[in-house]
């Protein structure tokens, strides 16, 4: 495991979208936590952190939702600038705000128009 995360963050090593991985490994205060993609409802950023809210916990982290774009698969979605959400726990979404698990995320007018291309792509 250790060898797949230092190959992901090696500037050496391109990265391209099929070899992404399903995890990554995020410093939570003096602790390195594996987050699973698949668990995170979306990622919130406050300042120079970014907190992922998972189906069981909250994890803040030292890194930029810009960052996280690149490394992320392509089913989590920036919606606003300080959010990327996990289309596949969308359970409702307009042009305004989505909702993940009574969540509400606010859409921004910037991202709207990724939102409305997502929303036709899946309809």
């Amino acid at each position: 495991a250790i060898e797949r995360f230092v190959k992901t963050i090696s500037p050496s090593s391109p990265m391209h979208s099929e070899d992404k991985p399903s995890s990554m490994m995020v410093k939570d205060g003096n602790n390195w936590i594996p987050i699973n993609f698949a668990d995170i409802l979306f990622i919130k950023s406050e300042s120079n952190y970014s907190t992922f809210q998972t189906q069981t916990s909250k994890v803040m982290t030292l890194i930029s939702l810009k960052i996280l774009e690149e490394k992320l698969p392509d089913n989590f979605i920036r919606c606003h600038r300080s959010f990327i959400i996990n289309s596949d726990y969308i359970t409702q979404i307009n042009l305004e705000e989505a909702t993940i698990k009574n969540e509400t995320i606010p859409i921004s007018g910037m991202y709207r128009a990724d939102i409305k291309s997502f929303i036709k792509s899946k309809s």
